[in-house]
C-alpha cells in the first residue's frame, strides 16, 4: 500500500544543468529519511538532462518518472505531479531544498486525529527557524514555509489543485484554508529551505514585476472566497495585529520599568 507520496518538478529544459549542483544532496537527503516516502515522483520535461533524473539505487523501485512539455505552466507540472501520486498523504520539495527525515513521521499520528493537513516548520540555510501556520498563510507574502507541508491527497482534489498563477503553492493553500480542514500542528523541523542570495536571483524571486502581479493574483483569490473563508481570514488579521502591539507595548513596559 502506498501512503506516502514525495512529488518535484525538473525544469531542465528551461534552465540547463541550473540546479544540478543540489541532486546529489536532495537524494542523500531523501535517503535518510525515516520513514522514507512509499513513493517519490518526478514530473521532467521532454529532453531534460538534469542530473536530478540520475535516480540512485536506493530509490529504482519507488520513483517514477512523468514526462511533460516544457511549455506548460510551473502550476500544471505540479498538478501532473500530483495527480501521478498514489500515496493517500503528499509533500513537494523543491530540488534545491532538502526534505528531513521526519518529513513524514507525523503521518500516522494525524492519521488516527482524522486529520487533512500537518503543520510544521523548516529551518533556512541563514539559520532562520519558521513554524507554518494559517495566520502566515493569510497575511503573508512569503509564504515558502507552506509548500512542502504534508496533507492529503484528497484534501489537494477538494481544493481544485494548484491555481496558475505566479504564487501558486500560496493559491492552493488559501483554497485549502477556506475548506478549513482539520490540521495536526507538530514541532518537527521538516524542511531545509534555500534562502540564500544565488537562488533567489536563480528563481526570480527577485522579479519586482512579477512578484507585483503575483501578490495581486493572490488578492484576487481571496476575493473570490465565500463569506465565512473571507471572515475568517479577517478575524486572522485582526489577530496578528493585535498580537503585534502586544508585543510593542511589552517592551515599551520593560524598558520603562528598566528606569
Amino acid at each position: 500500500m502506498v501512503k506516502t507520496s514525495l512529488y518535484l518538478v525538473s525544469l531542465g529544459v528551461k534552465k540547463p544543468d541550473a540546479f544540478d549542483e543540489f541532486a546529489t544532496s536532495w537524494w542523500s537527503a531523501v535517503e535518510k529519511m525515516k520513514p522514507m516516502p512509499d513513493e517519490i515522483v518526478i514530473c521532467a520535461t521532454i529532453g531534460n538532462n538534469c542530473k536530478i533524473l540520475e535516480i540512485p539505487l536506493f530509490a529504482k523501485n519507488r520513483t517514477s518518472i512523468v514526462n511533460v512539455n516544457h511549455n506548460e505552466t510551473m502550476s500544471a507540472h505540479l498538478n501532473t505531479a500530483v495527480d501521478n501520486c498514489k500515496g493517500k498523504w503528499i509533500s513537494w520539495i523543491g530540488i534545491d531544498d532538502l526534505p528531513l527525515e521526519n518529513l513524514f513521521s507525523s503521518v500516522e499520528t494525524a492519521e488516527k486525529k482524522k486529520c487533512e493537513v500537518i503543520l510544521s516548520g523548516i529551518k533556512t540555510t541563514s539559520g532562520q527557524v519558521i513554524f507554518s501556520n494559517w495566520e502566515r498563510l493569510a497575511i503573508s507574502s512569503n509564504n515558502t514555509v507552506m509548500s512542502n507541508t504534508v496533507c492529503t491527497k484528497n484534501l489537494w482534489e477538494k481544493a481544485g489543485g494548484y491555481p496558475d498563477v505566479y504564487f501558486n503553492d500560496w493559491g492552493f493553500w488559501i483554497h485549502c484554508f477556506s475548506l478549513n480542514p482539520k490540521i495536526y500542528k507538530t514541532q518537527h523541523i521538516t524542511m531545509l529551505f534555500n534562502d540564500s542570495e544565488t537562488h533567489i536571483r536563480r528563481s526570480g524571486q527577485n522579479n519586482r514585476d512579477k512578484f507585483k502581479a503575483g501578490i495581486l493574483e493572490i488578492e484576487k483569490i481571496k476575493s473570490n472566497l465565500n463569506l465565512k473563508s473571507k471572515l475568517r481570514i479577517k478575524i486572522v488579521i485582526l489577530i496578528e495585529k493585535l498580537i503585534d502591539r502586544s508585543k510593542i507595548l511589552i517592551k515599551i513596559f520593560k524598558s520603562r520599568s528598566n528606569f
